[in-house]
């Protein structure tokens, strides 16, 4: 069974991968949201206002709140997809807080990050930040972000790509990725962490939450 993950700055950046229906949401409920009093999420699925979350759609709304200077808050930005920018300069100016990028395949491709999220990944440690970012396609998001990875979990990945993806950049065996079932996941501190196991969530049922199955 996996250890808690390292939430300190020491670990400025988890990497959380897994199709729909492996356990990556619940996952980060579990392991990285609670204690956590600060915190802002591009929230691609648009489900975390049920979490207790400050559910924000327009960019105005969020420069105002961030602008507030509140030293608490959980703040979700569900917008469009032309805003994640926008968002992660948002995050920067607000700093000291952990930024989650859900659903990261959404808004960046495997060429280079987009410039407000590369600087995020790249010197939010130095600023108070600490990212955690979720995918279903890893093989398909920056080479930024997985490059930066300080530790990374990973549920069970329906393409080859990805699993040859993860085998070759995270470590991951190749043969533990192929065997993987919905709720189990491997995780590790990177780069030379033993690799662990566990699960999200018993045989017996979806993933707890609003209806998230990934």
């Amino acid at each position: 069974m996996s250890r808690r993950p390292d939430n300190s700055l020491q670990a400025s950046h988890t990497l959380v991968t897994g199709g729909t229906g492996s356990g990556k949401t619940s996952w980060v409920r579990k392991f990285m949201l609670p204690k956590e009093k600060r915190i802002i999420v591009w929230d691609g699925k648009d489900e975390f206002e049920p979490l207790g979350f400050e559910r924000i759609t327009r960019p105005a709304d969020l420069a105002r709140r961030i602008a507030t200077g509140k030293k608490t808050g959980k703040i979700a930005f569900a917008a469009p997809l032309d805003q994640f920018s926008f968002w992660a300069r948002a995050a920067w100016a607000w700093g000291h807080a952990l930024v989650i990028a859900e659903e990261l395949a959404d808004v960046t491709n495997p060429a280079k990050a987009p410039q407000a999220w590369g600087e995020l990944i790249r010197k939010g440690r130095g600023h108070g930040l600490r990212t955690v970012t979720t995918t279903q396609r890893p093989a398909e998001i920056d080479k930024t972000t997985v490059g930066n990875a300080t530790q990374a979990m990973t549920g069970f990945l329906a393409f080859d790509a990805d699993r040859k993806y993860l085998a070759t950049k995270i470590g991951f065996p190749r043969e533990d990725l192929d065997a993987l079932e919905p709720g189990e996941y491997l995780f590790r501190v990177l780069p030379r962490g033993p690799i662990e196991t566990g699960r999200t969530y018993p045989k017996s049922r979806k993933p707890a939450g609003t209806g998230a199955k990934s």
